[in-house]
């Protein structure tokens, strides 16, 4: 195990005794425990910890962040024509519609008078 490997895993158990409320104790136990020699550098990283434990306090987010969140998150599984559209603003809804519905309308007048055409020739 190379130093880096075991620094880092000491640093991991240390914030994971500090983030547990461990006692001064019992951090002095763990740097043994990890034959760590307790130096200047030691000393300021485990103050270090403590001072962002204390100040980083864990906040519940908004519900209304999370329900975008989540929205957003499982919008990426849902496809389909009806659910991209419904994800667009209320004007463009609208247009689509509109153009879908004259659309229609010109595919059914185009029949209708195709078929008069051939019943006109047909008499």
């Amino acid at each position: 195990m190379t130093i880096d490997t075991q620094m880092e895993d000491f640093y991991a158990a240390l914030t994971d005794a500090i983030t547990n409320e461990a006692s001064e104790e019992e951090i002095d136990a763990l740097i043994a425990l990890h034959r760590i020699p307790r130096t200047r550098e030691i000393d300021r990283m485990v103050g270090l910890i403590l001072r962002l434990h204390t100040t980083l306090l864990g906040v519940q987010p908004a519900p209304r962040f999370v329900r975008a969140l989540r929205r957003d998150l499982l919008a990426a599984y849902e496809d389909g024509f009806v659910h991209r559209i419904r994800r667009l603003p209320a004007r463009v809804q609208l247009a689509a519609l509109l153009v879908m519905v004259g659309g229609f309308a010109m595919l059914f007048t185009r029949r209708r008078t195709e078929a008069a055409k051939v019943e006109s020739v047909a008499v």
